[in-house]
């Protein structure tokens, strides 16, 4: 009997101390953040000297991309991607300031249409992808791209933040299960969400970033299910209008 009061009594605790945690968690309070741009005009400079081609620079962000990468069928060398693409953002100073993981590894490719009716699929680049994180958080959207591109002279294209990020304010985030409710209403199928930053390409003027659900679910669409993903502010606009008004 003393056991099983015992075992009861630990079960009970676990259990208000789980109902604790879900509870701070729906009641977190995240940063709203503001792109801090780099000096970094050198490090483009020094991409087209070295690498040739068109080096966009927008003090935000560097990124060379030329159209090869995406249009010509290429016999891309099957190296250790990963760390390649690390040495050579460290050789050009274009390492995040931000701590940042390699993701993976993808390859892109076209099908290629001949007058005699055939086709072909063809390999146009691998390149390696990288996330950046703030306080743990991953930073999520199309400002937020780290990544080395490889054809088959060896790199040849990058996408990399160079800027900082600093808080401008805090703000209570909305709980995980009120964002499911919402896109559950229209019969959706929840398969993940993640809480992360969301990053819009950064602009001349001040670039915010703020926190945000991606969610992937499954939806009927004439008759069958397909996947979709969107992404859903984790702050009230107000709230979120407010801190940046009082910036």
């Amino acid at each position: 009997m003393k056991k099983f009061v015992i075992v009861l009594l630990l079960i009970l605790s676990l259990s208000i101390a789980f109902a604790a945690n879900v509870g701070t968690k729906t009641a977190n309070k995240m940063d709203v953040l503001v792109i801090v741009p780099p000096n970094a005009k050198g490090v483009a400079d020094k991409l087209a000297s070295e690498l040739g081609g068109e080096i966009e620079y927008r003090s935000r962000y560097v990124k060379y991309l030329p159209a090869r990468i995406f249009e010509k069928c290429q016999n891309v060398k099957s190296v250790n991607y990963k760390a390649e693409a690390e040495k050579f953002l460290a050789e050009y100073g274009l390492k995040p300031k931000l701590p940042y993981k390699f993701r993976n590894v993808v390859k892109d490719g076209r099908v290629v249409s001949y007058r005699n009716g055939t086709t072909k699929e063809c390999t146009t680049n691998v390149h390696v992808n990288f996330d950046m994180y703030y306080n743990g958080v991953r930073l999520f959207g199309p400002g937020a791209k780290v990544r080395v591109y490889f054809g088959e002279r060896g790199v040849g294209g990058v996408i990399s933040q160079l800027w900082s990020l600093k808080s401008v304010g805090k703000v209570k985030i909305k709980g995980e299960r009120e964002v499911i409710n919402e896109i559950e209403k229209g019969g959706a199928k929840i398969t993940s969400v993640e809480l992360v930053y969301f990053v819009p390409l950064p602009e001349e003027a001040k670039t915010y970033v703020y926190p945000a659900y991606v969610v992937k679910y499954t939806t009927s669409i004439g008759g069958q299910r397909v996947e979709m993903a969107k992404i859903v502010p984790a702050v009230p606009m107000e709230d979120l209008k407010k801190v940046i008004a009082g910036e």
